[in-house]
């Protein structure tokens, strides 16, 4: 037994070891154990990166050539390792294989801030206390299991560190030695422990079941929640992914016997919505992808080093999954959307994988369930001799970070296809998997028909591993089992187009002040994707009091460094008013040109964040967002919109920076964050257009305005990713990041340039970006050291 008073005090002489000067990626074999856990949070604790691997590490080989850790845990002991040194974002904590897969190359980044959520959170909604005891009864290494143990020290609760089976009586004998109060079941595990009877009757302490990791049958659910009632405890089901941190919603026990084919209601302070879909066949009408919001959803992934140097570049987690959700908020899984499935826990797009074989010049479909892939290979389109059934299976396999047991390719003469004429993928899948389990000979087939033959151990050994054959005196691994994956280097990446916008309107607003360009319109758009994130990031809180913390720490982070470089404007350069430092230049004066009007977009930014949340707090308002988010945002910004067409037509001057005259662009972003189908998209353009109108009619370059504005908020509208080369991704985070500081530095920083002897605008302006880049990072560092 160890107490939390010696757990901390393990940690922290753990932690020393850990200590460097500067923060390392290092490599953590996660077995259920104490000295495993110690090493985990003392790597949390030092602010190093946690790499998240198998216990054996023999599948996560591929990762750790990769992305070669400096350090690795064995045993209690930290192992240093030859390796670079790596660029780590200050807010990355921990790296886990995707949905909980081992072998893949591509891991998933959280912040510090996703793993506190998400256990908190949990721990809320499962109330727990420091009276509960959980136990490890899933691997540290997945996300489900290391959920259990974060939500359980989160709540000062105890968990008991086992490596045994639930299908093993000595498992249960810890729960009951312990008095073992709740236990985290996967499908699997579940259906191991109704095979031999059910839970023991003599737990008198366990309380409660949780089920995540997959889908329980409704009438499965139903009779474990039977079961569990009738013995005296609740039965919880979740629902989650790895890259929301773990959970995404969690049924209430005393719901599921009513429904027991629902998921259940978001976690706090995380919200889902539905997006349209193509193929809707089969489906509810009201059906969609599940897409998630909240504090838990991931930084973003990782398939290169230089990846752990980005920031928060994911705010909605698009799940893959088809999805209902009923005027009460209840969520129900009803499918997987057709590019997608999740195999092994693996979430896989279908689409991606067939784009690997194309760059291959490998004609074929890919197509799947949840079950394995299968890869159609057009013969008729083959250039010239068929490609080798064995490599087509290693390169998906590596492609999809999947075993080869799950993966099936066939040669076809000729491919299935829709009326249409599109491939029909179910029936490639049907074909491909028939052929495969008759085990026919690999040669082109007619899609009717096909010749059975009898397989042996070695041919489905050499299947298996994708090997021409098999030497079957030496052991599975001598052959090649548990293979690695070989490493392909991505030269793009795809970052949300709100941060790619904000990187470009810093950029084009210092230029522009310093006469290196003429791009303006910058800061304008800039309060429209303020206005995005304010929907996203404090009204996806689930209490008024947990949206006002937000909106006011928000507006702190911008008002203070905003009213401290005025302050140093007015005591010692004389280039600010005091009217700046409160940031009511806009009603104190003086209103003629200068300096001291630099700041009306934090004062407009300010006064429509801080009217929005009055807005918002409303109740009825609330209630009308939460049930028509995008309906009740668009009323806003029209009513926004009079007071911006009484300025233009009273003629008063100068009115594009007045704060009541443009809020309207504000609650507009609001709106487009909403803006999920087609008709919302276009109906959200219309209004920008008819707010646009005369609103810079009496400033220069107007054309040059009007243009910015409207092409930088259709593609905030219209396109979700922007795919940009990998050395231009850190940049463009740090900019978007930096955005505030530079936009508050930027003159006294051009000054700064001109005293160094700088003459030239483009130096001037470079040099004044970095700068004031540099600032933030420091700032930033300093405020979360």
């Amino acid at each position: 037994m160890v107490s939390y008073h010696q757990l901390w005090r393990l940690v922290a002489d753990a932690r020393q070891l850990v200590d460097a000067g500067t923060a390392r990626l290092i490599q953590l074999p996660m077995s259920n154990d104490l000295d495993a856990i110690i090493a985990y949070l003392a790597t949390l604790a030092s602010r190093s990166v946690a790499l998240i691997t198998h216990e054996d590490g023999v599948d996560d080989a591929g990762v750790v050539a990769r992305f070669q850790p400096n350090a690795v845990w064995r045993n209690g002991d930290l192992i240093e390792r030859d390796a670079p040194g790596h660029v780590l974002h200050p807010e990355l904590a921990a790296l886990l294989s995707t949905s909980g897969s081992t072998g893949s190359t591509k891991l998933v980044r959280l912040s510090h801030g996703n793993l506190v959520a998400n256990a908190d959170a949990i721990a809320a909604a499962l109330n727990l206390t420091g009276k509960d005891r959980g136990i490890t009864s899933l691997p540290l290494h997945y996300c489900y299991g290391l959920s259990v143990l974060n939500s359980h020290l989160r709540a000062g609760a105890c968990v008991v560190v086992t490596n045994g089976s639930v299908i093993n009586e000595d498992f249960w004998d810890e729960v009951r030695n312990h008095e073992v109060t709740d236990l985290a079941v996967v499908p699997l595990m579940a259906q191991l422990i109704a095979s031999r009877g059910g839970i023991p009757e003599d737990l008198p302490k366990l309380r409660l079941i949780t089920q995540a990791g997959g889908k329980l049958e409704p009438h499965e659910v139903a009779q474990w929640d039977q079961e569990c009632r009738h013995a005296g405890r609740d039965f919880c089901v979740m629902y989650g992914q790895t890259e929301a941190t773990a959970r995404m919603t969690l049924m209430p026990p005393a719901k599921v016997r009513d429904h027991p084919d629902a998921v259940g209601y978001p976690i706090a302070d995380s919200t889902v919505h539905l997006e349209p879909v193509d193929d809707m066949s089969g489906l509810p009408p009201a059906a969609g992808e599940l897409v998630f919001s909240g504090p838990g959803v991931m930084l973003g992934y990782a398939e290169h080093p230089d990846d752990l140097a980005l920031g928060h570049m994911v705010d909605q987690l698009h799940t893959g999954d088809l999805a209902t959700i009923d005027a009460s908020g209840l969520v129900r899984i009803v499918g997987r959307r057709s590019e997608f499935c999740k195999i092994a826990g693996l979430r896989i797009d279908i689409h991606r994988v067939q784009a690997e074989l194309t760059k291959l010049s490998i004609p074929a479909v890919v197509a799947g369930d949840d079950e394995s892939l299968a890869v159609a290979i057009d013969a008729s389109r083959c250039a010239e001799k068929p490609p080798e059934m064995a490599e087509v299976r290693s390169h998906v396999a590596e492609a999809a970070g999947l075993d080869l047991a799950l993966v099936q390719a066939a040669l076809l003469s000729t491919l299935p296809t829709l009326p249409n004429g599109k491939a029909d993928r179910k029936e490639c899948l049907r074909l491909v998997r028939a052929i495969s389990e008759s085990d026919a000979e690999l040669s082109a087939v007619d899609p009717r028909w096909w010749r059975l033959r009898r397989r042996d151990t070695a041919s489905a050994l050499a299947r298996i591993l994708g090997k021409d054959s098999i030497d079957t005196s030496v052991s599975f691994v001598a052959n090649g089992g548990n293979s690695l994956n070989h490493s392909q280097h991505t030269w793009f990446i795809g970052l949300e187009t709100s941060v790619v916008l904000r990187a470009l309107a810093v950029i084009t607003i210092a230029s522009n002040h310093t006469g290196a360009t003429a791009l303006i319109g910058g800061a304008h758009a800039l309060l429209t994707i303020a206005g995005y994130n304010f929907a996203r990031f404090t009204l996806t809180k689930h209490t008024p009091a947990a949206r006002w913390w937000s909106a006011v720490r928000t507006m702190a982070s911008v008002a203070i460094p905003t009213s401290l470089v005025a302050l140093y404007g007015v005591l010692v350069t004389g280039s600010y008013k005091w009217s700046n430092v409160v940031l009511l230049q806009w009603i104190l004066g003086p209103q003629t040109r200068g300096r001291h009007r630099v700041f009306w977009f934090i004062e407009s930014y300010l006064t429509a964040f801080c009217l929005a949340a009055v807005i918002f707090a409303i109740p009825q308002v609330m209630r009308w967002y939460r049930s028509r988010p995008w309906a009740t945002a668009i009323s806003i910004t029209l009513i926004a919109i009079i007071p911006k067409t009484y300025a233009v037509s009273a003629g008063l001057p100068r009115t594009e920076y007045l704060p009541w005259v443009i809020m309207w662009m504000f609650t507009l972003g609001i709106a487009i964050a909403h803006a999920h189908s087609w008709p919302q998209k276009l109906a959200s353009f219309g209004v920008l257009t008819v707010g646009m109108y005369h609103l810079f009619d009496t400033v220069a370059h107007r054309s040059e305005r009007y243009a910015y504005v409207v092409i930088a908020i259709a593609l905030l509208t219209l396109v979700a990713n922007v795919r940009i080369p990998r050395l231009l991704a850190v940049p463009a985070q740090l900019l978007a990041s930096a955005s505030l500081f530079v936009y508050i530095l930027q003159f006294d920083l051009f000054y700064f340039m001109k005293w160094l002897g700088s003459e030239d605008r483009w130096s001037r302006f470079i040099g004044a970006v970095i700068l004031a880049t540099a600032i933030w990072w420091a700032f930033n560092w300093l405020s979360t050291a």
